[in-house]
């Protein structure tokens, strides 16, 4: 029996001058992979991580800056909402169109591209003197952190061993919500200081040194192991292939629930500045919130991973998102000046709303295997910036009108848990046709028990878990 197995000699040394990424091989000879945490490359999660953090910097930086923005260029909600959402199109852009090239050229290579082209871009955005060309260069930023997220994620989950994937895409994931809250912690006084341009070019700034680590990666070899470890080749793995019949289900799902899960996501981190200084706070509140918030979905990480283990991944998501409409309800009816319900309201909202985004895509890259997981992820990823970018914009509609009622914050912040029921049940169906990520024994013979599909199955719960 032909089997893969994870190589030792891509262990991460403290001392040395790289990262070993040397590629799965082939043996004719038995082997048992031992999940062990020596097993899992700590090194390459690490820089994972600050690639996501990185990435939430960026994404995180306009929300405090759009209050200013909208004072200085005199913009509507409408328009306010459509400059939020400029950078989310070029990440659909970016996941869908640009992604998928790291199977060619490889993940490393990808991010060290990408990585310093949305750090160059964002320090453009801060020199913009009006609303067009700060679209214009939010949309490269997008774009460029598009195409280097799916990267990080593809690396760490191609060299974790079964049992720590969806943990290992949990962790880096963190880096994420970790960016968001240090922008929340530091916009503040930043912008009191110095302005939005600064916040803006800090941003940028943040970028560059990570893309350096990147570069201390050693060249994966991906194309050539994929050679040995499966029949399809990695420039024959686009969308195509993520509708064969044994998968087809799970990725019209993910395509439904992407998109309605970042709807929630973005709605709410780009216009929780806005709606809670109208409604009296101060800047200085809204900033510590919206930190509260990205604590909260750094601690998700650990609770999902817990409840993932324990119910299942998709179990666990419909738990999370059947609760994400509780913190929401809090915050739109909190009393004027509560600075501790508030708080209180944004951590949970952080483990519900930012725990759920980071819950389905650790869902979506267990659930593929290696030869379609870049596509997978890119398209999964891509399709629910349509959602990300219709989001914000639906909100500022709603947030219009009801302009005339005497608090028009509250409809905005109920209006945006609304999807939160509808991807309960997407995850209540996924979990009815996949369980842990097990297929039938039949399904398993027909599909050669995953080799040549796109799904990944698992041979036990804690496998998939």
């Amino acid at each position: 029996m032909v089997c893969a197995r994870y190589p030792y000699d891509r262990q991460i040394s403290d001392s040395g001058r790289s990262l070993s990424l040397a590629a799965p091989v082939m043996t004719n000879q038995m082997t048992r992979l031992r999940l062990t945490l020596r097993s899992v490359p700590l090194g390459l999660i690490g820089i994972c991580t600050l690639v996501q953090f990185a990435a939430g910097i960026i994404l995180q930086s306009v929300s405090f800056a759009g209050p200013y923005l909208q004072q200085e260029w005199q913009l509507s909600e409408t328009m306010l909402g459509m400059l939020f959402a400029s950078v989310l199109c070029g990440l659909m852009a970016g996941y869908m169109l640009i992604a998928h090239m790291a199977d060619r050229i490889g993940h490393r290579r990808m991010l060290c591209l990408a990585l310093p082209l949305a750090g160059l871009a964002t320090i453009a955005a801060s020199m913009m003197t009006g609303p067009i060309g700060f679209m214009l260069a939010r949309f490269v930023s997008g774009a460029a952190l598009g195409a280097c997220i799916p990267s990080s994620i593809a690396l760490v989950t191609q060299w974790s061993p079964p049992r720590f994937k969806a943990p290992s895409v949990l962790l880096i994931y963190c880096g994420f919500s970790l960016g968001f809250a240090a922008v929340g912690f530091c916009a503040g006084w930043l912008m009191e200081a110095q302005g939005w341009r600064f916040l803006l070019q800090s941003a940028g700034l943040a970028a560059l040194p990570v893309a350096a680590l990147v570069h201390r990666i050693r060249p994966d070899l991906q194309r050539e192991a994929s050679r040995h470890s499966s029949p399809y080749q990695p420039e024959r793995a686009p969308a195509a292939n993520l509708l064969r019949p044994e998968i087809r289900f799970g990725t019209m799902l993910f395509w439904l629930g992407f998109p309605l899960n970042l709807a929630v996501f973005y709605a709410f981190q780009s216009w929780l500045p806005v709606l809670l200084l109208e409604r009296g706070f101060a800047i200085s509140t809204i900033a510590s919130a919206a930190g509260t918030f990205a604590i909260g979905a750094t601690l998700a990480a650990f609770i999902i991973a817990y409840l993932m283990e324990r119910l299942g991944r998709f179990r666990a998501l419909a738990l999370i998102y059947a609760l994400g409409a509780v913190p929401l309800a809090i915050i739109a009816f909190v009393p004027r000046g509560d600075a501790l319900a508030l708080h209180q309201a944004s951590l949970l909202a952080g483990i519900c709303i930012g725990g759920g985004q980071k819950g389905i895509t650790a869902a979506a890259a267990t659930f593929y295997n290696d030869t379609v997981r870049a596509a997978g992820m890119g398209w999964a990823m891509g399709i629910g910036r349509i959602g990300a970018f219709c989001g914000p914009v639906l909100i500022g509609l709603v947030h219009d009108f009801g302009a005339s009622l005497e608090d028009p914050a509250k409809p905005a912040l109920l209006a945006i848990a609304l999807p939160l029921p509808v991807m309960t049940y997407l995850m209540i169906l996924m979990d009815r046709r996949f369980g842990n990520g097990r297929i039938s024994a039949a399904q398993a013979q027909r599909d050669g028990a995953g080799e040549n599909s796109g799904h990944e199955p698992a041979k036990n719960s804690q496998e998939r878990t």
